[in-house]
């Protein structure tokens, strides 16, 4: 029982020696990728972003993107966190490729950016029925995501689905055209509280339609 105590006495005193940076470490090697979600009628086309939050300091990344039979990718674009970043993208834009980044400057944890690091332009198949769900998915191994150390950093991922619906996307009044009026028309809808009412702007809208980035919210964003 002694010895028991005794080695139990040595782990927390070795622990309790490290130094806060090593303590830190598993904490600042950690960040998470998500895929959101986009909508699109059948025959047209999504814009799907891939999202970093957390960035520790990447200083390169390698990343596989696959998604649902029904989808094809039309192109594909970098985003503003990794725009400095040299980037190699698959010239056979098609399911199970990788898409890589690495910096040949030195990336500080001070200077890493957080936001979109990939736009994927879908076009959703013209048989694809209202309602349907076609699923977006990336995915890595350890060693992918690595700081200015070569360090393996930690990554969670989130994916994302295109839903196929019966409007488009920003065309409130339901006219087949994307213009002005719907702006004005939405925020004056947003104004009423969004609903319509008769002593107001008495504006009468389709909500599903000004929800353009599927945050679930009506607002100027």
């Amino acid at each position: 029982m002694k010895r028991t105590v005794a080695w139990l006495l040595v782990v927390v005193m070795l622990i309790t020696c490290l130094p806060v940076s090593v303590l830190a470490a598993d904490e600042q090697s950690k960040c998470s990728i998500r895929v959101k979600d986009a909508s699109a009628m059948a025959g047209q086309t999504a814009c799907v972003e891939v999202v970093l939050e957390g960035n520790p300091g990447i200083q390169g990344a390698t990343l596989t993107m696959e998604w649902d039979e029904g989808l094809t990718l039309e192109s594909v674009e970098n985003g503003e966190a990794f725009q400095s970043f040299t980037t190699t993208f698959p010239k056979n834009l098609v399911s199970g490729k990788s898409y890589v980044w690495y910096s040949q400057t030195t990336v500080e944890a001070s200077d890493a950016l957080d936001g979109t690091i990939l736009k994927l332009n879908f076009r959703v198949s013209e048989k694809a029925e209202d309602g349907q769900k076609f699923g977006v998915r990336a995915s890595c191994v350890d060693g992918d995501f690595f700081n200015k150390n070569f360090e393996t950093i930690q990554t969670t991922i989130e994916n994302g689905v295109i839903s196929v619906v019966s409007y488009t996307p920003g065309d409130v009044d339901g006219n087949s055209r994307l213009n002005a009026k719907d702006l004005v028309q939405l925020s004056q809808y947003i104004a009423d509280g969004c609903m319509t009412d008769p002593e107001g702007y008495n504006i009468s809208l389709n909500p599903n339609a000004g929800d353009v980035n599927d945050d679930g919210r009506l607002n100027a964003r």
